[in-house]
C-alpha cells in the first residue's frame, strides 16, 4: 500500500501536475469610462477563452472594489493576444470606435481607460503604471455636453501585478 501512495505521489510530480491545482496564476482585465459619458456603449474581445461582451450596465458606481465609471475584473487567458473592439453612441450618433490589441500576461491585470481630450494632450502626463496609449477620432458633436473642447478619445492601457502589485 505504501508503495502504490509513493508511486503515485512520484508520478503526480514528474508530471508537473499539482495536488493544490494549477501552478498558473490568473490574468485580468477590467475596463473605465473616465471623463464622458456615452447613452450606449459596447465593448468586445477576441482572443480569450470565451470573449467579453460588455456594455453599459457592467460599469459601476463607487463601493469598495471599483473605481467610479469602472467594471468589475474579467478574467482573461495566461498569454497570447487579445483584440478589443469599442463603440460609443449618444443619441444613435457615433461617438467614437475603434479596435486595438494588447498582450495578455500570466498574473497581471490591464487596466484599460477610455477618455476624452484635445490631440495635443497627452494621457500618459498624469497616470502612474500606464505603459501606453492610443488615441482614435471622437465626434464632438455627439458629446452631450457641446462645452467640452475634444476630439479625440484616448484608451490609455496600465496595468500591475495580481499576486504583488506595485505601489504607485
Amino acid at each position: 500500500m505504501r508503495s502504490i501512495f509513493t508511486i503515485l505521489l512520484f508520478s503526480l510530480i514528474i508530471s508537473g501536475c499539482s495536488l493544490f491545482g494549477s501552478d498558473e496564476e490568473p490574468a485580468e482585465i477590467m475596463f473605465t469610462v473616465q471623463n464622458f459619458s456615452a447613452d450606449e456603449l459596447s465593448i468586445t474581445t477576441a482572443g480569450t477563452n470565451s470573449g467579453l461582451n460588455i456594455s453599459k450596465s457592467d460599469f459601476t458606481g463607487i463601493d469598495d472594489d471599483h473605481f467610479p465609471g469602472s467594471t468589475k475584473s474579467f478574467s482573461t487567458d495566461n498569454d497570447g493576444m487579445m483584440t478589443v473592439s469599442f463603440s460609443f453612441l449618444n443619441e444613435s450618433s457615433e461617438l467614437s470606435d475603434g479596435e486595438f490589441e494588447l498582450e495578455l500576461r500570466e498574473d497581471w491585470q490591464w487596466s484599460v481607460n477610455f477618455q476624452i481630450g484635445s490631440a495635443d494632450y497627452n494621457p500618459l502626463n498624469e497616470c502612474f503604471g500606464c505603459q501606453f496609449y492610443e488615441s482614435f477620432e471622437l465626434n464632438s458633436m455627439a458629446l452631450s455636453n457641446q462645452e467640452t473642447e475634444a476630439d479625440s478619445l484616448y484608451v490609455v492601457l496600465g496595468g500591475n501585478y495580481i499576486s504583488e502589485p506595485v505601489m504607485y
